[in-house]
């Protein structure tokens, strides 16, 4: 055993040592002159170019690669009509003239191989040498060919998907309403919507139906592709239950969407998907007499009366399947003027971040509204909005947040 020991200090100590290493990594390696000549070279070159060492020895850099311009040109390296901007020519004279390393820059060219014309990603790393008083460059090459066709391929599909995303999120948006309608009874409002994604799952609804206002806020299992079909659904079946009925009441309203939501995802018991559905809360203003009536699916809202915030509560259970099938409850009472009625889904209070990477939280959302109900609630959207940016930090939106104020 100590002889091999032996054995192997005295290999590392040798050429052939340096040999046995070059030869065996998976690296091309070439050494050329100040003149791009090549002086040295590896095994690995002469599998990846398939050549022999007579043809590889002091031929310049792109008549060695296969360069298609100087092929096609039938110019040695340095006189194409490329040269000038050729990356890894530029890439050694710096690192020449500088005295500098260069680390893994890719060229991307078509080169000949065995006359066959080949698109190739070649990566490489410069590094100059002095020997003998003569300076070099050492020049490590991969073929990232495969890896970067694959990438290429996938930044393709995900311009796809995402140009797919972009038009269904036109779609949703032409199907959520624009806050005229509120312009037309409130002069005070906000609406802050930010969906996680390009598209979203949270939507609101607006819809005038004889004397009345009617508002909803709701959020939908999942967020994305997943989400926005969801509220697609939801919107197409509000819309449907107030035209066939304008008086009809908001605890009806829900109770009716759950029916048709249950219906529509074909939801039965054990073998439905219990977790597709959503979270609303809703809202009817009666223009003549200022009441309100409100009905909840987990989502409750917020009412702030003489600088006090009420928060009026939810029904435990969703618009989608339930263990519990009992009518959504109503709820009346009358705001007077300067009162303001919160509407939002949980995407904000369940928000990580703070300097220690905790949810925002109930408790802090609400304080959030009764600290700035004073100001115009344009003005609260942009401090709702820079409070939660700077929560979140760098972390990642973890829901869809949406949140409707107004004020009568």
């Amino acid at each position: 055993m100590e002889n091999s020991f032996q054995d192997l200090n005295s290999l590392k100590e040798s050429r052939d040592f340096l040999n046995i290493l070059i030869n065996n990594i998976n690296s091309a390696i070439l050494i050329s002159d100040d003149q791009f000549r090549i002086e040295g070279f590896n095994d690995t070159l002469k599998k990846m170019l398939q050549k022999d060492n007579a043809d590889i020895k002091n031929k310049l850099c792109g008549n060695l690669l296969g360069c298609s311009f100087a092929v096609e040109e039938n110019k040695p390296c340095g006189e194409t009509s490329n040269c000038h901007s050729c990356m890894l020519r530029l890439k050694i004279k710096i690192s020449l003239s500088l005295q500098l390393s260069t680390i893994r820059n890719v060229l991307k060219r078509d080169f000949y191989i065995n006359g066959n014309k080949e698109e190739k990603y070649i990566e490489f790393t410069i590094k100059p040498l002095t020997y003998n008083d003569k300076i070099y460059s050492l020049v490590i090459l991969d073929d990232i060919t495969t890896l970067e066709k694959q990438k290429e391929k996938l930044r393709t599909q995900n311009a796809e998907i995402t140009d797919s995303i972009s038009y269904a999120k036109m779609l949703q948006d032409a199907m959520i309403p624009t806050d005229e309608i509120l312009k037309e009874f409130f002069s005070d409002y906000f609406i802050f919507y930010q969906p996680k994604d390009i598209i979203g799952g949270d939507f609101y609804w607006i819809k005038k139906a004889a004397n009345r206002i009617i508002i909803a806020v709701a959020d939908c299992t999942g967020h994305g592709v997943p989400g926005a079909f969801l509220s697609v659904l939801g919107i197409t079946q509000l819309d449907e239950i107030i035209l066939k009925n304008q008086n009809i009441r908001v605890d009806e309203i829900l109770s009716q969407l759950r029916t048709n939501i249950i219906k529509t995802l074909h939801q039965k018991g054990d073998d439905a998907v219990l977790d597709d559905g959503m979270d609303i809360a809703i809202i009817s203003y009666n223009i003549d007499s200022s009441e309100i009536e409100y009905s909840g699916a987990y989502n409750s809202i917020f009412h702030i009366h003489n600088h006090q915030l009420e928060e009026i509560e939810a029904d435990q259970m969703p618009i989608g399947i339930y263990n519990c099938d009992r009518p959504f409850s109503l709820k009346k009472f009358r705001v007077s003027k300067g009162d303001i009625i919160y509407l939002f889904s949980d995407g904000y209070a369940d928000q990580f971040g703070g300097t220690e990477g905790k949810k925002f939280k109930y408790s802090s959302f609400r304080n959030l509204f009764l600290e700035h109900h004073k100001k115009s609630l344009k003005k609260q959207k942009s401090i709702i909005k820079d409070i939660f940016n700077n929560w979140k930090g760098t972390n990642d939106q973890v829901d869809d947040i949406l949140i409707v104020g107004i004020r009568f």
